[in-house]
């Protein structure tokens, strides 16, 4: 398709591809005005057009599969380092190793404290809750304050309806809370040593 496509388009077109290229895909005024269809001649440069289209859309294509080869060689690379990463945290543990230091790499556990839910917590929460989006008046008239563009009021109080709301749990909340006594059921802190090689 590429050399059939590069055939075919107008000579004008190759050059103006060109430029896009060379300018990383800016249009500039120029090259905008060089592009715009007029009614003369139209159906052959239409026909250009087309396969200017195609040429880019080949391009695209090609870019994409690059992109999944190199994202397969990204995830292969990712899951071999986790396998040898598994096997040293699995043997220092195992040997009571807590660091190991040489040359130029250092392996030691790093100790953290992440907060655990039991199962089916966040949604034993929120099988009792709802959620919602109100109007802030307040933020409202800050931003008109600050001459914000802005829609109307009551414009945005009527669009706040076409807003899906996903509440999240935070964990950091949660930890925060523990740390100060509050007792969080169905939550609780863990002690956990993470392998980081340096």
């Amino acid at each position: 398709m590429e050399l059939k496509s590069m055939y075919h388009i107008r000579l004008e077109h190759l050059q103006i591809i060109q430029l896009i290229e060379d300018g990383e895909g800016e249009l500039t005024p120029e090259i905008e005005q060089a592009l715009a269809l007029t009614e003369e001649e139209f159906q052959d440069k239409a026909i250009s057009y087309a396969y200017v289209v195609k040429k880019f859309e080949d391009n695209a294509a090609v870019i994409g599969d690059e992109i999944a080869r190199l994202t397969e060689l990204k995830q292969r690379a990712e899951r071999q380092a986790k396998t040898f990463k598994n096997n040293l945290d699995i043997a220092m543990k195992q040997f009571g190793v807590e660091k190991i230091k040489g040359d130029l790499i250092t392996i030691s556990f790093r100790k953290s404290n992440p907060v655990e839910l039991e199962e089916g917590w966040e949604d034993k929460v929120l099988a009792v809750c709802d959620a919602t989006i109100t109007f802030n008046q307040e933020k409202y008239n800050a931003l008109v304050e600050q001459d914000v563009n802005i829609l109307p009021a009551e414009a945005l109080q009527d669009m706040i309806q076409y807003f899906n709301l996903k509440p999240s749990v935070s964990k950091t909340k949660i930890g925060d809370a523990i740390k100060e006594g509050i007792t969080v059921p169905g939550a609780k802190k863990i002690e956990k040593k993470n392998l980081q090689i340096k």
